[in-house]
């Protein structure tokens, strides 16, 4: 068992937060670890599900085809150990730097299915049956056949 260190940073290098983790522990409770920790006094703390850590790419790696920095290792894997994660070879101090950022608020999946099965149920007559109210200048009628309730009779005697 040992204790490692880390220099949480935000994306332009800023340092946020300094943990000292047994090795033992794993992502998932390193996020934990940021979410409990005061950081810098700007720095708010960040959920845990709103967390994206990341290991930045060794500095001479090298650029993508269009010319932006290779991309670090994202951390998506909370189960994973500490001692397990592999940081560039260039880190000559014993204090290791992982990247943070916050994803913002995250929405459930049965959220996103039940508006994206109702709205439409609910939006669509909205349009039908009040079209007065969404287009006031409009004087458009819907076809005697459209209408809804109403028996229709083409042969009237």
């Amino acid at each position: 068992m040992g204790v490692v260190k880390f220099n949480i940073v935000s994306r332009s290098g800023k340092s946020l937060y300094r943990l000292e983790l047994d090795d033992e522990l794993t992502v998932g409770d390193l996020k934990k670890k940021i979410h409990s920790s005061n950081g810098t006094r700007s720095s708010k703390p960040i959920h845990p599900v709103r967390q994206r850590l990341t290991i930045p790419a060794p500095a001479g790696a090298p650029h993508g085809k269009d010319g932006r920095p290779a991309a670090g290792t994202v951390l998506s894997d909370d189960r994973k150990r500490l001692k397990d994660l592999h940081f560039p070879s260039d880190s000559s101090s014993s204090e290791f730097t992982i990247q943070i950022k916050d994803l913002g608020p995250q929405v459930g999946y049965a959220m996103v299915f039940f508006w994206e099965y109702f709205g439409p149920l609910v939006v669509y007559p909205l349009f039908f049956f009040f079209p007065q109210f969404l287009y006031p200048t409009s004087t458009f009628k819907h076809a005697s056949s459209w209408r809804v309730g109403k028996p229709h009779h083409d042969a009237q005697k």
